[in-house]
């Protein structure tokens, strides 16, 4: 993973954005940059740069507007942590996106479901790249792992999180 693009979510919808448009690709790696990552206090004073705690990884995804899990790839591919770590905390985060799931009556709508899983800057990334027409609408179905008809209610749910939240950088 050389560049290290493969690290938005989804992976597989990433590692096919790179082939699509290279100014998509652009777009991807000012999401989530190395720089400014590796330039954060939690990150050069982390003493053992294997692990992480589930605090450190959610401030951080905070901060950059991504899952923890993206964070801990970027990791991952910065040497920062191990292969094996990344494994047993991805399977944690899904773990706990289950309980969530059952929690909540075990079913989420399609728009909390893309959100939930490729966050809101890359479906926003991926929405923009429509609306200019670099992407077509089956790619915009693959990215996001939902049918076409499912799109009004992502984009007003991008819009409710935008409001909720403050702009996505």
């Amino acid at each position: 993973a050389g560049d290290g693009i493969e690290a938005g979510p989804p992976a597989d919808g990433a590692r096919r954005l790179i082939g699509i448009d290279g100014a998509l690709v652009d777009a991807v790696r000012l999401l989530m940059q190395h720089a400014p990552l590796l330039a954060e206090q939690i990150v050069s004073e982390n003493k053992v740069k294997s692990a992480w705690s589930d605090e450190a990884l959610a401030l951080l995804a905070s901060r950059f507007h991504v899952s923890r899990e993206v964070i801990l790839r970027r990791l991952l591919t910065n040497n920062l942590t191990t292969e094996d770590f990344y494994r047993r905390k991805r399977d944690q985060f899904q773990g706990e996106y289950e309980s969530r799931q059952k929690s909540e009556g075990g079913f989420s709508s399609p728009p909390q479901e893309a959100l939930s899983l490729a966050g809101t800057s890359f479906v926003q990334l991926v929405l923009n790249s429509y609306y200019q027409e670099k992407i077509t609408s089956s790619d915009v179905s693959d990215f996001l792992e939902v049918r076409l008809r499912h799109l009004p209610a992502i984009e007003k749910a991008v819009q409710n999180r935008v409001a909720e939240f403050g702009a996505v950088s």
